[in-house]
């Protein structure tokens, strides 16, 4: 890396902070209830977009 490129630094403010533990909290539910809100979708005829998420991030 050349020392002489441009460096930033970023970092969340307190708010962000706060927010992302709320953030984090909701994906800790989605795995865990992931099999819960897919049954339910497939029952209700809402179209099941879970693989394409999880493939698109990555999971």
């Amino acid at each position: 890396m050349d020392p002489k490129a441009p460096h930033v630094e970023y970092s969340l403010t307190p708010a962000g902070q706060e927010l992302q533990t709320v953030v984090h909290g909701f994906c800790h539910w989605t795995r865990h209830h992931l099999d819960y809100v897919v049954t339910a979708r497939r029952r209700f005829g809402t179209p099941d977009r879970v693989a394409d998420a999880t493939s698109a991030s990555g999971a």
